[in-house]
């Protein structure tokens, strides 16, 4: 019962933690964090946003300042007869170990937890996650605002993962030549 009771409490303090972090990032402004808040609107033309979609943050004169001329593969782009679906993003502490696919496999010796980004795109998953040790920060680049809710044409996802053009999104969501595992923003192809 002592047990359980001392990790539930890291539990709770290394999510605590997380989520402070991104606070203190954000307040300080750190230059890790997002800039974007995901959105058309935000003054910054991300992810799935083109000129076509979102011309305030797009227009040419907001691209000159981009740090990508790449245009976005096409399921971050709405297409007639295409539905877009939402990515549903998770980020947590946990005292457990995962596969690479996020499935558990052991509790983690006393002192550790393990930092976890999970990215669902169209029935797919995206796991990323580091081992640190109770008391450290989880990284950044695992916080769910690395990956805010991004709409995808499902249709368009699906046929790129047979074909693999213009590359495989289970391996490189967004197209910008950084794997999922080594991208701190795997769903927006402006940010590397």
């Amino acid at each position: 019962m002592k047990k359980y009771l001392i990790m539930m409490v890291v539990l709770a303090l290394s999510g605590l933690a997380c989520s402070l972090s991104a606070v203190i990032d954000t307040l300080t402004g750190d230059e890790t964090t997002a800039k974007s808040e995901g959105r058309c609107g935000d003054g910054v033309c991300d992810g799935p946003e083109n000129d076509q979609l979102c011309p305030q943050d797009c227009s040419p004169e907001q691209a000159q300042g981009s740090s990508s001329s790449q245009s976005p593969p096409e399921w971050f782009t709405q297409v007639e007869g295409c539905t877009m679906q939402e990515t549903s993003v998770r980020s947590e502490g946990s005292p457990w170990a995962f596969d690479s696919q996020g499935y558990t496999t052991e509790l983690l010796s006393d002192g550790q937890i393990t930092c976890v980004l999970e990215i669902q795109v169209c029935g797919d998953t995206i796991f990323k996650q580091q081992v640190i040790d109770a008391g450290d920060e989880c990284p950044a680049c695992l916080h769910y605002s690395y990956a805010p809710p991004t709409p995808v044409c499902c249709a368009a996802w699906d046929e790129a993962k047979q074909s693999r053009s213009p590359c495989d999104p289970l391996q490189d969501a967004d197209c910008d030549g950084v794997s999922n595992d080594d991208d701190p923003y795997p769903l927006d192809f402006s940010q590397r």
